[in-house]
């Protein structure tokens, strides 16, 4: 059996998978200089190797997509042995690294036996060459019988945007050198141009640039690099902060700082070219206050150092100043000193305080630094709000925060690592940052970073957190040269690639006068409540596709959608530069205004114009809403036999329950009445097999089965649910732990 599915399906290696889309024919949609991708499951009935010829596809008129826009991967399986995202998906084999199909060496990744699945990720790049329209052909899969796969591919006539967050996600040259085999710049340039290739930046430009010493190091040759690095697609590059002792132990050399950004102020000069506007200074020598116990004063020693430095470089240009030096100026003031902190503590009772050097309270002063939380440092709108007052907004994840907030970990949904380009969108988030991406090294064994034998052999390299630091993979046992991607590498690309489409189009409504605010709630709606997601999310990819059309409409006609809501419904408003026509739930609408109902489900939005149609859906419901498992504890909403603690740690966050003599019988209050909602859930955790459950409502008994050791996600039928209150007993005295419960209406 051979199944074509988007590329966000993750399915293990030894699960069932039967997909609920048109299994039959492999899809693409692409605007023109974007990628697309899509993906072939294979369950053979024997054991078998496969492979995959990719023909051209043709439009019928004379137009081809050449087979070298299109490439293949065979995916790679990691074993994942504890599942630590409190998202209910099992542990086994996940897939991840992407093996070019045509590597010289494949070690089997090309073999699946019998009853088990094997997959191949395929990719369409989508040139600004080709011609827009519908192409099609067949690609040939070779494996325990030989399947013809019809393609289709849909390329827009409308070109991706060229904007792009700015990231700075960081490279290790010790481990490219160990496990490439190969301590050469030329290796350690190829990892940073496979970053630049899915839209990301890397933080340092040369293989050993923070090891240095400054009397043998060339800043030219430095800022050189770094414009380089910039004319192959990079956004960004980070001012290296080299350490030198302070009264408060390492802090960043202010003589270095210097340094560097008067080589940025000549490279700028000689050039005609602002390099400052690209300039980051992240200062990983104060990483991380609210966790690590650093000096007091030490954090605020170094925001008044950097400022004083940037101030002496600014202080060293003309009074009387070109434009072009007004600009640098203006630029060099602005770059963001990137200090790894929450502006509000997610977690008062675990996290640190920073304090001045008496020991009283530090505030941070956001004209002068730029703080970078975590993805869930955005949970509530009054700690989104909170940084509005920054010149730029960036956050980073790094082994935290997972589930129910987005991240880049291997047992995460697929359209989790995606859904930070568009939360970035949705906030102004205009920086990501990312601690490593090739970490090759475990500490489960000892408690000490051990090199791994083999850098595919584990997910779980001991953070809490399975894949964390692993985007790109040593491409050196296959025989190839460039570091291998993996499918939350190409994830994070796609996301990034949407982040252009959502601020493109933002701003196109801007210059039209026309508010987005209605029109983004309904599309986030269905998949994210605040930036808390649901990994059994079902409508990514139609609000993906819709924010696609709502670009392309915008572009090709000026066609602008606004959405108000009021008390009786939602008003849609619709303008354009020429005719089109509208049909909403399959009724053709002749007004340019009207009112829909609120309720639970989809608005299909059809606009016909130039012998063209896009198809919108925008949800009017209250959509996703994700209850955490700290809100549940602080309202003292989990009561009965057992005593109740939360865990707040970095790694372990959830709610603990402990019998205390006979097995666990609790109510659990959500607050609200749940037989409203389409869906509720729950998850729940055991170490042990064979923990039966019983959850009733109102007495009535409305789920009961056993759980799973790990994480287990419990639906909840709401038609038979009863007010807000839900009862659950076990039948066998253990130790169990709650997470979230999900809810969408």
């Amino acid at each position: 059996m051979l199944i074509c599915a988007d590329s966000l399906v993750r399915v293990r290696r030894e699960e069932n998978f039967i997909s609920n889309e048109n299994t039959g024919k492999l899809r693409f949609f692409a605007l023109k200089n974007s990628t697309a991708s899509a993906q072939l499951i294979l369950k053979p009935k024997e054991d078998c190797t496969f492979s995959v010829v990719l023909s051209p596809l043709t439009d019928g008129k004379g137009n081809l997509i050449p087979a070298e826009c299109l490439r293949a991967f065979y995916e790679k399986y990691i074993f994942v042995d504890r599942n630590w995202q409190k998202n209910g998906f099992p542990v086994g084999d996940y897939p991840d690294a992407l093996i070019p199909a045509d590597a010289p060496v494949l070690h089997g990744e090309n073999f699946v036996k019998a009853g088990e699945n094997g997959a191949i990720y395929i990719e369409l790049n989508a040139a600004t060459t080709l011609r827009a329209g519908t192409y099609r052909g067949v690609f040939e899969v070779t494996a325990d019988e030989i399947y013809r796969i019809e393609v289709e591919a849909e390329i827009s006539e409308t070109t991706l945007p060229s904007r792009k967050p700015r990231s700075l996600f960081a490279v290790n040259g010790e481990q490219v050198a160990h496990f490439e085999k190969d301590a050469s710049q030329e290796a350690y340039d190829r990892y940073c141009e496979m970053l630049i290739a899915h839209g990301l930046s890397p933080t340092g430009c040369f293989l050993r640039e923070t090891s240095l010493p400054s009397d043998r190091f060339a800043y030219s040759d430095w800022i050189d690099k770094c414009a380089e690095m910039i004319e192959k697609g990079a956004n960004a590059f980070s001012i290296p902060s080299m350490a030198v002792k302070s009264a408060y132990g390492d802090s960043f050399s202010p003589e270095e700082l210097f340094k560097r950004l008067l080589a940025i102020k000549q490279k700028s000069i000689e050039t005609g070219k602002n390099y400052f506007e690209y300039a980051v200074f992240y200062d990983w020598l104060i990483d991380e206050p609210f966790l690590c116990e650093y000096p007091n004063g030490k954090v605020e020693f170094h925001v008044n150092n950097f400022c004083s430095v940037i101030n002496k470089v600014a202080e060293g240009f003309p009074i009387e100043r070109t434009a072009f030096e007004q600009e640098l100026v203006d630029s060099l003031l602005k770059i963001p000193h990137i200090v790894t902190d929450f502006l509000q503590r997610t977690s008062p009772e675990t996290m640190r305080a920073v304090c001045k050097a008496d020991g009283s309270p530090y505030v941070y002063d956001l004209s002068k630094v730029t703080l970078c939380p975590k993805f869930d440092g955005y949970r509530t709108q009054e700690m989104a709000d909170g940084y509005a007052q920054q010149r730029e907004r960036w956050w980073y994840g790094c082994n935290t925060p997972n589930a129910p907030f987005p991240g880049y970990h291997i047992d995460d949904a697929g359209q989790s690592a995606q859904l930070v380009g568009w939360l970035m969108a949705k906030y102004g988030i205009s920086g990501n940052l990312y601690w490593v991406v090739n970490y090759g090294m475990e500490i489960n064994t000892t408690g000490k970073p051990l090199w791994l034998d083999d850098a595919f052999s584990t997910a779980h390299r001991g953070f809490g957190a399975n894949g964390d630091g692993v985007l790109l993979y040593p491409g050196e046992s296959y025989g190839i040269k460039e570091p291998i991607s993996c499918l939350r590498l190409k994830a994070i690309r796609d996301g990034n690639q949407d982040y252009a489409v959502l601020t493109e189009t933002k701003r196109e409504y801007e210059t039209r006068g026309i508010p987005t605010d209605g029109l983004w709630s309904r599309l986030f709606a269905p998949i994210a409540d605040g930036v808390k997601l649901d990994a059994y999310g079902r409508y990514f990819d139609l609000s993906r596709r819709t924010a696609i059309a709502l670009y392309e409409l915008v572009k090709e006609i000026g066609f602008t959608l606004e959405v108000k809501e009021e008390e009786d419904g939602f008003r849609f408003t619709f303008l354009a530069d020429c005719d089109y026509i509208v049909s909403v739930n399959g009724q053709r609408r002749d007004k340019q205004a009207l009112i829909l109902e609120k309720n639970s489900g989809f608005a299909e939005i059809t606009v016909e114009y130039k012998n063209k149609r896009k198809n919108l859906a925008l949800w009017l419901g209250t959509g996703l809403k994700v209850i955490l498992h700290e809100t549940l504890f602080a309202r003292k909403a989990i009561t009965g036999n057992a005593s109740v603690t939360i865990n707040q740690d970095e790694i372990r966050r959830r709610v603990a329950v402990t019998p205390k003599n006979d097995p666990i019988r609790l109510k659990i209050d959500a607050g609200e009445d749940l037989s409203k909602y389409i869906s509720c859930a729950f998850l729940i955790r055991v170490k042990e097999c064979g923990v039966g459950y019983e959850v009733k409502s109102n007495g009535k008994t409305v789920a009961c089965g056993e759980l799973s050791p790990d994480w287990n996600r419990v639906e909840l039928p709401t038609e038979l649910l009863s007010g807000g209150e839900i009862e659950l007993a076990l039948k066998k005295r253990v130790k169990i732990w709650l997470g979230e419960i999900y809810l969408f209406a």
